[in-house]
C-alpha cells in the first residue's frame, strides 16, 4: 500500500513531508542526525515549558537520513502568527491576536531559552566560539558579495566595521559571556504555534557549542525588525522583547554592547540572504515577499545609520 502524503514542504536545504500524524524531514545537504539527537536530548532532559517545547522526536533513519517528528495540524510560524496577528490585512480577515497572549508567549520564549542554554556548559571553549562567529560572519559576506546582492561601498564598510568588534571579541577575556549549546538558527521562522498557542520548536539543524548571545541576537532582530513596520506593532513587539530579555536574564544595556551590535548585523546579513533564497519557494506570495523586504530594509537602514554610509540592495523581492 502507498503512503499517504498530504503535504510537502521545500526550503533551500531540506524537505518536509506531512505523512498522517508525522512530520518526515530529507535532506541532501545537511546530516540530520545531529538534529535528532538534540530533540531527543531536549526530550529526555525535559527542556520545556508549559506552552515552548521543541517538536515531538519519534525516530531517526541513518541510512536514509531521515528525521520524524510528530506533526502539529493548523500550525503557522510564529512569523505568520505575529504578522497576520498585527496587520491590516490581518485584522480585516478576522486574524487579530490578542496582544497580551502574544507577549505571553515571547516572554515563555526567552524562559524557554534560558533552560535550553543553561542545560550545557562549555567555558574553555569561548576563543573557538568567537572564532567560528567571525568566519560566519566572513562567510555570509563573501556569499553577498559573490552573488552581488548589496552594493559595494555599504558592504565593505559593514564587513570592516563588524568584522572589527567580532575580533576584538575574540581576543578578550570574556568569562561574563557563556559558552554552550546554542539552537544555531533561533528565529520567528523555526517556532510552529498550534491552536492553542503552543510553540513548537524546530530546525535544530545547526546546533552546535557556541555564544549563547547569538540565539538571542538572531531573535531579537527578527522581531525589533518587525516591530519597525507599523505603529501598532511597534507597541506590542517592543513590550514583547523587553519581557523575553528580562525572562532570559538579560540588561538592556546588553544592547549597546559592539559585540552584541555585531550579531545583530550578523542576523540582519544572515535574513537578506534568506530572502534572496526563498523567493523561488515563494510562488505568488507577493504580501509575504514585500513584507520580508520590508523587515530586511529595517535592519540595513538600523546598520547604515551605526556605519554612516547609504546601501543598495540589488535585486528585487518580486523576482
Amino acid at each position: 500500500m502507498s503512503r499517504q502524503i498530504n503535504k510537502i514542504v521545500q526550503n533551500p536545504r531540506s524537505t518536509t513531508m506531512v505523512e498522517g500524524n508525522y512530520l518526515t524531514k530529507t535532506s541532501s545537504e545537511l546530516n540530520l542526525n545531529k538534529e535528532a539527537m538534540e530533540i531527543e536530548r531536549c526530550k529526555r532532559m525535559g527542556i520545556q515549558t508549559e506552552h515552548v517545547k521543541p517538536l515531538e522526536f519519534i525516530k531517526f533513519d541513518a541510512a536514509l537520513n531521515q528525521l520524524v517528528t510528530r506533526y502539529i495540524p493548523n500550525a503557522q510560524t510564529l512569523y505568520n502568527k505575529l504578522s497576520n496577528g498585527t496587520s491590516l490585512i490581518g485584522l480585516l480577515r478576522g486574524k487579530k491576536q490578542d496582544p497580551d497572549l502574544l507577549i505571553s508567549r515571547v516572554e515563555e520564549l526567552g524562559q524557554w531559552l534560558k533552560m535550553y542554554h543553561d542545560s550545557t556548559d562549555y567555558p574553555d571553549h569561548a576563543q573557538d566560539a568567537g572564532y567560528n562567529l567571525l568566519n560566519m560572519f566572513k562567510e555570509k559576506i563573501n556569499f553577498v558579495r559573490q552573488n552581488k546582492i548589496l552594493d559595494e561601498d555599504f558592504l565593505s564598510r559593514l564587513d570592516e566595521h563588524f568584522s572589527k568588534e567580532l575580533t576584538a571579541f575574540q581576543s578578550a577575556n570574556n568569562t561574563c559571556i557563556k559558552i554552550c549549546r546554542i539552537h544555531g538558527d533561533f528565529n520567528i521562522y523555526n517556532m510552529l504555534v498550534n491552536e492553542d498557542m503552543t510553540i513548537h520548536i524546530v530546525d535544530f539543524g545547526d546546533t552546535r557549542i557556541g555564544i549563547s548571545l547569538e540565539d538571542v541576537g538572531r531573535f531579537y532582530e527578527h522581531i525589533w525588525a518587525m516591530s519597525q513596520t507599523g505603529k501598532r506593532r511597534k507597541k506590542i513587539f517592543t513590550e514583547a522583547l523587553s519581557v523575553f530579555l528580562k525572562a532570559y536574564g538579560i540588561e538592556q544595556e546588553t544592547l549597546d554592547m559592539p559585540f552584541f551590535r555585531s550579531i545583530r548585523a550578523l542576523m540582519a546579513i544572515i535574513h537578506l540572504i534568506s530572502e534572496y533564497h526563498n523567493r523561488q519557494f515563494l510562488y505568488g506570495s507577493i504580501i509575504t515577499k514585500l513584507e520580508l523586504r520590508r523587515i530586511t530594509n529595517n535592519s540595513l537602514m538600523r546598520i547604515s545609520r551605526e556605519i554612516s554610509t547609504p546601501y543598495k540592495i540589488l535585486f528585487s523581492p518580486l523576482k
